[in-house]
């Protein structure tokens, strides 16, 4: 449990990870943070590709998992917002 999200929720446990990674230290970057979550990116050869050409290891592109873990963060943190008042 970090930073007082609920794991018990659907959902990919490694977008969970990556949300609780990048809100545990916001100056990390999304790309490391979704690294940290566990998925997979091959960037070895990936000089000069965009981000909707990279794809991790279930085809899915970069540009769409940062989409949704920005989706997520932003998410967390109006839900933990609306839990002070």
């Amino acid at each position: 449990l970090a930073r007082g999200i609920d794991f018990s929720q659907k959902g990919d446990p490694r977008m969970n990870s990556a949300v609780a990674a990048k809100l545990d230290n916001p100056d990390m970057s999304l790309m490391d943070a979704l690294i940290e979550g566990g998925f997979l990116y091959d960037l070895s050869d990936k000089v000069g590709v965009r981000e909707q050409e990279t794809v991790d290891d279930e085809n899915v592109s970069l540009r769409q998992r940062k989409n949704q873990l920005n989706r997520r963060i932003r998410k967390e943190k109006q839900k933990n917002e609306k839990n002070k008042k």
